[in-house]
C-alpha cells in the first residue's frame, strides 16, 4: 500500500515553519528542541510528545507545517502508526522528517514511503539538520 501525504504550502510571505516533535527519549527530544530554537529562526517548536497517545493528540491540537519523528517509539508503537492516526482523524497535511539510530534499514526505507525529505541518523547535530534544510525549504515552497 502506498501512503502518501499532502505536502502543506505555505502562505506567501509567510516565514515560520510550526515544528512537532515525536521523540520518545526526553534528553534527545529536549536537544532537538535547543538546536531547533537556536540555530533556526524561523522554526517554532510547538511541542513535544513521548508517546503514541500524546503525539496523535498534539498534532492534531497543534496542525504543525513539519513533525520530526523518531521512528521507533517506546512500546509497540512507530512513527507510521503515528501518521495513520492522525491521517485518519482529519489531520492537515504536514511534513513528515524521520528520526532514526538504526541507520539505513528496513524503517528508513518504510519511511521514505512517507515522504520525500531525507531521514536523519542520531544523535541530531546542527550540521544533520542543516543537510536536510533546504530539502525542506523546497517541500514547503
Amino acid at each position: 500500500m502506498e501512503n502518501t501525504l499532502q505536502i502543506p504550502k505555505p502562505i506567501i510571505g509567510q516565514k515560520v515553519i510550526t515544528v512537532v516533535i515525536v521523540e520518545d527519549i526526553i534528553k534527545e527530544a529536549n536537544e532537538l528542541r535547543d538546536i531547533l530554537e537556536k540555530e533556526f529562526p524561523n522554526v517554532k517548536v510547538l511541542g513535544d510528545a513521548q508517546d503514541f497517545d500524546s503525539a496523535v493528540e498534539l498534532i492534531l491540537a497543534t496542525q504543525p507545517m513539519v513533525v520530526l519523528m523518531d521512528i521507533v517509539l517506546g512500546g509497540t508503537y512507530e512513527s507510521f502508526d503515528v501518521i495513520r492516526a492522525v491521517q485518519q482523524k482529519g489531520c492537515k497535511p504536514f511534513i513528515p522528517i524521520f528520526i532514526t539510530a538504526f541507520g539505513k534499514n528496513e524503517y528508513t526505507v518504510r519511511a521514505m514511503e512517507y515522504t520525500k525529505i531525507d531521514y536523519i541518523d542520531k544523535p541530531v547535530d546542527n550540521n544533520k539538520l542543516n543537510k536536510i534544510k533546504y530539502q525542506l525549504i523546497i517541500s514547503l515552497c
